[in-house]
Parts: structure tokens; sequence; C-alpha cells
């Protein structure tokens, strides 16, 4: 198997050096779940939705997670067997399908949405994407990235829009990506709700 860590310019601009590092970021969000490790993965309401934080500290090291099991970073002897979704590098998202992996995840996108306002009727037959080479071609920086930068303020903003993820067991998830940084304001920290769409 073989896997592509292509980052590409996921930030570019000359705010590159300050945005990645521990210092820069927005300050305490405290409605952002509470995580005092690398990882963390909690259940929130309504029951069925989950809250996951992930330290993701390298540029080029991702740190995987699936679905599946939720409560821990996926080990390299599982990733080598493809049994992961999500890679998580800073701000560069990968998925385990097209030239990332051979898993066959796809990636749909709801743009302007909210994870609570979607059902399994809002899941497309149509327009599923996966990794792919070329300028913004992977899944998550499709359709300007699932971030924007703000010059002004010199932090990562999410977009408001609602991932829907074929995993690699099949199954669909709806994700909304929450903050990169942690609740205490560190960055490198992304932070995501999510749900098991055919369990609505």
């Amino acid at each position: 198997m073989v896997f592509n860590y292509r980052l590409g310019a996921s930030l570019g601009g000359l705010c590159l050096a300050g945005l990645l590092t521990l210092g820069c970021g927005p300050g305490e969000d405290f409605s952002l779940p509470e995580c005092m490790s690398d990882w963390c993965t909690s259940e929130d309401e309504p029951e069925g939705y989950y809250n996951t934080t992930v330290h993701a500290p390298e540029s080029e090291e991702f740190v995987f997670f699936s679905f599946a099991d939720p409560g821990e970073p996926v080990t390299q002897k599982r990733v080598d067997k493809g049994e992961w979704d999500l890679g998580f590098a800073r701000t560069t998202i990968i998925v385990n399908g097209g030239i990332s992996g051979d898993g066959g995840v796809e990636v749909a996108l709801l743009d302007e949405a909210a994870l609570d306002d979607v059902t399994p009727a809002d899941v497309p037959q149509e327009g599923w994407f996966t990794d792919a080479d070329g300028n913004n071609g992977l899944a998550f920086e499709r359709e300007s990235k699932w971030y924007n930068y703000n010059l002004a303020r010199h932090v990562v903003e999410v977009r408001p829009r609602v991932y829907l993820v074929r995993a690699a067991s099949g199954r669909v998830y709806g994700l909304e990506m929450l903050s990169y940084y942690s609740q205490t304001g560190e960055s490198r920290f992304p932070t995501f709700r999510w749900t098991a769409l055919d369990e609505l």
C-alpha cells in the first residue's frame, strides 16, 4: 500500500511561520470540548454525536483516525493494513482513498450547513470525491479548503460546512470541523464533531 503525503502549500503568505506556532491563536474558547491530552473523543448531545480533538503538530507526520475505533490514534500496524479513515498533519487532512490510500474513502460537501440539521436524506447519490493530485486536490481542500486564514486576526477559521464521509467500512458519517485550536487556544489541535448518519 502506498500513501502519498503530498502536503502542497496548505498555508501561504507572510503569516505561515507565525500561524503554525503555539504562540498564535484566538485565545481560550470554552465552547470547544475539553481535551487535556494529545487525543480525545467524547460523547456529545444529542445521543450518537461525538467530539474528537487530535494533536497534529508535524507537517509531514500524519496522525490517523478511524470512525470505527475513535478512542485513540490508529497504530502504524493498522495503518499499514488500511484500517484508517482520516489523517491529520497540522491543517492538512487526507482520506484513505485516491492518492492517499486504498480504502476507498470518499467525501461530499454540504456548504453553509450545520451537522445538527443533516439527516440520512441529505446523503447524495452523486458528487462524491476523494484525494487527487493537483492544486487543492485533497478532498478536504476542495471548494476553498476546510478553513479560511483570517489575515487580520492571524487565525485559522473553519468554514461553515458539513463533510459527508463514506468511510472504509462503507458507512456514511457527517463531520463538522469545529476548530484548529484546543480549548486553551493552542494551535495544531484539529477538533471536529461527527455522527454516523445511518444511526440517526
